[in-house]
């Protein structure tokens, strides 16, 4: 089982190095990538004792490479979302006054802060993640000594999961 990979995009990769119990995920790679003036914060996340394959490797840099066609997807996939869960958005936009008053206002000005890579992967859970937060994570905004436990909105983005292949599995506010 290879534990060590060179990969002409991350580098080096040493799997030994990782110190988690197993079913354990940690950072084997991290990276604050300049995108559209902004910097995300790219994390991947492996889990020990697996083989390191730089055929995922590939398409994970084929993913990152192809970053704004993928941020366009997912930001659809939030405008969807919240039309057709208005209430949602509603309730977001009564806790916080600077939200803009409609959708599509709102999803083009999320801003994509991060991006998790996970590895390995088991079918049907997601391999990419991209977070959005809303309004550059102004603090005043996230005041959450007004939230009740059970509210949707503990926490201030919304992320939207894919398989490399593309196919957008889930969003969620995180």
């Amino acid at each position: 089982m290879a534990t060590k990979l060179t990969h002409p995009y991350f580098g080096v990769l040493d799997t030994s190095t990782l110190e988690c119990k197993e079913d354990e995920y940690l950072p084997l790679w991290e990276q604050e990538l300049p995108y559209k003036g902004n910097i995300v914060l790219v994390d991947f996340w492996f889990e020990k004792d697996q083989p390191i394959s730089k055929s995922r490797l590939d398409a994970f840099e084929a993913f990152l490479k192809n970053l704004s066609q993928k941020e366009a997807q997912a930001r659809e996939a939030i405008r969807q979302y919240l039309k057709e869960n208005p209430d949602e958005f509603d309730y977001f936009k009564g806790k916080n006054d600077e939200v803009p008053d409609d959708i599509d206002t709102f999803v083009d000005e999320l801003e994509m802060d991060m991006l998790d890579l996970w590895y390995p992967q088991d079918p049907g859970e997601p391999d990419v993640n991209l977070y959005f937060s809303p309004l550059n994570q102004n603090d005043e905004l996230w005041d959450d000594d007004d939230l009740e436990e059970d509210d949707i909105f503990d926490e201030e983005g919304l992320s939207v999961s894919f398989t490399l292949s593309g196919k957008i599995l889930s969003v969620e506010w995180e």
